[in-house]
């Protein structure tokens, strides 16, 4: 056995630091970094263990190491590793050395950064389970830690996602504020263009699940996920339709048995693709979901008719779709680019903020609050329905303008009774009409009840505690 794999003492306390120190996130923890802490110390949690899920760069790392500080701090023995994708020697004596603190009197261990993790997080789930420790894993496959979790462990583990990356946990954790944020979402990119950090990003979690299925280095992975290598080998295909990077494509092609003829073409009517009637693209959203960089949400007029649809949960994916089309645009002949792209540019800055707020809904709606997009045969739509049919409570939220016209055109949509009969609401619902703008927060008393006219940073700041900030702004004293 390779003596050390595990950090521990003073040589935990000095890496803790570095990391911390180096990325300025002393005492900055982010909010995912809590939950761990309370899965570590929970007793109704023994017997599974904590998988973190994210991207790469939207922290994993930095709040594992902020959560095994506070624990220490808190007089817990704790342990960490982190990994490399090389070094699958380190792999095989994880477990062994794990066992050998266990009998020390660790109680707490963190695996950062494993690459082949269908092996350590079944091995790892079994200790949990017959003995009084807490395991917690990440690693760069997110496409197998999101199998791990809803499929494969589902029993024997406890998610904790780094997407929920709210604008005030950003402005908090980095100091930026929402222009920031709106360009990367609170990634940390910093000298990398958001096109970069999709190629990089989704690239690599493609190419990490493909070679984890192909290359026989998990003993698991040939029938671990079978069902589910459909999605990914689509969401590298049409991929590779959009990206030109020469090592990227070999690579791919080298994994999948593809010939370089059926890639350039861009016919991706493989044998594996042929047998499954889902199309590519359908394949491609099926992955990006998993791994979190879109959120399901539901389209309809009320909460029982839904049709199934998603939108970004790294505002930084659609700032880069949206740059993409505005280039695409300067490109074409015969037409005045330079009109066409302002009125882009227009609709999709609201289009971002509208994303934004709606993720923000998602984030951190309670358990028996529906959120959906109304939208109806009349063409009316309503960009956030918020519904707890429990509590009788229903939220209409338009984000919009600054402009009287565009205030007053979602005032009249929000108003609308034939669309809270559609929506299915009695008048003991208590409704809040909210318009998302770029302008003050104030309340306005119309005919037929308040209207809430919110600066869009102000509501993603307040949304945990909507009610009290709703109760801010009707106070004269505000």
């Amino acid at each position: 056995m390779t003596p050390g794999v595990f950090q521990t003492g003073d040589d935990l306390l000095r890496l803790i630091d570095s990391i911390t120190v180096k990325n300025g996130s002393k005492l900055k923890c982010y909010d995912f970094v809590e939950s761990i802490v309370g899965f570590c110390n929970s007793d109704d949690q023994d017997g599974k263990i904590g998988i973190v899920f994210g991207l790469p760069l939207t922290g994993k790392t930095v709040g594992m190491v902020q959560a095994v500080e506070l624990l220490l701090q808190q007089g817990h023995r704790v342990a960490y590793v982190s990994l490399k994708f090389s070094e699958l020697e380190a792999v095989d004596d994880v477990s062994a050395e794990l066992i050998e603190l266990l009998d020390s009197g660790y109680t707490h261990f963190f695996v950062d950064e494993a690459p082949y993790l269908q092996k350590l997080l079944t091995e790892s789930a079994r200790l949990a389970d017959a003995f009084p420790v807490k395991i917690v894993a990440t690693g760069p496959d997110t496409f197998k830690l999101w199998y791990a979790l809803n499929l494969a462990l589902p029993d024997y583990s406890v998610g904790f996602s780094t997407h929920c990356r709210s604008f005030l946990e950003s402005k908090r954790v980095i100091g930026k504020g929402y222009g920031e944020y709106k360009a990367h979402s609170g990634l940390f990119i910093e000298g990398q263009s958001a096109l970069g950090y999709l190629k990089s990003a989704i690239a690599d979690n493609l190419i990490y699940s493909l070679q984890e299925g192909e290359d026989g280095s998990s003993e698991d992975s040939k029938t671990d996920y079978v069902g589910e290598k459909q999605s990914f080998y689509e969401a590298t295909a049409v991929l590779l339709h959009s990206v030109s990077e020469v090592m990227l494509r070999k690579k791919f092609l080298q994994l999948t048995g593809l010939t370089s003829e059926t890639s350039h073409k861009g016919d991706y009517k493989a044998e594996y693709i042929a047998e499954n009637p889902k199309s590519p693209i359908e394949g491609f959203m099926s992955f990006f979901i998993k791994v979190g960089c879109l959120l399901e949400i539901g389209i309809g007029t009320s909460d029982f008719d839904l049709q199934p649809s998603w939108c970004f949960a790294h505002p930084a994916l659609l700032s880069y779709e949206v740059n993409d089309s505005m280039e695409s645009i300067a490109r074409y002949e015969g037409v005045d680019a330079r009109v066409i792209a302002k009125d882009v540019s227009k609709a999709a800055y609201w289009a971002i903020n509208e994303n934004i707020v709606l993720c923000h809904f998602l984030w951190f709606a309670d358990k028996d609050e529906q959120i959906f997009i109304y939208r109806d045969k009349e063409d009316r739509d309503i960009d956030i329905v918020s519904i707890n049919r429990k509590l009788e409570k229903l939220r209409l939220v338009e984000v919009t303008g600054k402009s009287k016209d565009e205030v007053q055109r979602s005032a009249k949509v929000l108003f609308s009774k034939a669309i809270l009969k559609n929506i299915g609401v009695s008048d003991s619902f208590s409704i809040t009409r909210i318009i998302a703008y770029n302008g003050e927060n104030k309340c306005i008393e119309h005919a037929k009840g308040e209207l809430f006219l919110l600066k869009v940073e102000d509501l993603l700041c307040r949304i945990k505690d909507l009610d009290a900030f709703l109760s801010e702004i009707r106070s004269p004293y505000f």
